[in-house]
């Protein structure tokens, strides 16, 4: 199953809460909330690159997240427009901000779509046969994030 599918399945399945945003103006969410140098627009272009950005670094770019020094990055592989990784992170808990918590998610870039899917996992056994577990209710998250 692809992560795309994977994704759509567990999506349509009335035992998880899925939860949309509604589609925003980035430049107008620009305009209203930093100072920028005139005229500025933010191209879609450059809002990919953030996220893969943010995908590959979530410790620099989501430092309200998660925990620094935290981060793992295993089994990176390109196979033509798709991107994949397992990325390891310590993140804030939903429940208690004050909390930290090992968030386990394998990632699928699409450069081609412009799609992100990150889908999270209970547990895996790193190469050294370590078993590692996300936090409790953290093992199974999933995000899509589509340009």
């Amino acid at each position: 199953m692809s992560y795309l599918e994977e994704f759509e399945t567990a999506w349509s399945d009335p035992k998880n809460t899925a939860i949309t945003t509604p589609d925003s103006d980035v430049n107008a969410t620009i305009a209203k909330h930093y100072i920028v140098d005139k005229p500025f627009t933010y191209t879609k272009t450059q809002l990919w690159d953030m996220e893969i950005k943010k995908a590959h670094h979530p410790d620099k770019y989501l430092r309200h997240l998660v925990q620094p020094g935290s981060l793992q990055i295993l089994d990176h592989s390109k196979d033509g427009q798709f991107e994949y990784f397992i990325r390891i992170t310590e993140q804030r808990t939903w429940k208690d901000p004050e909390v930290y918590a090992t968030v386990i998610e394998r990632v699928c870039l699409d450069h081609a779509n412009q799609n992100a899917i990150f889908l999270g996992v209970p547990e895996i056994t790193l190469h050294d046969g370590t078993r590692l577990s996300s936090g409790e209710d953290l093992g199974r998250e999933l995000i899509r994030k589509e340009l």
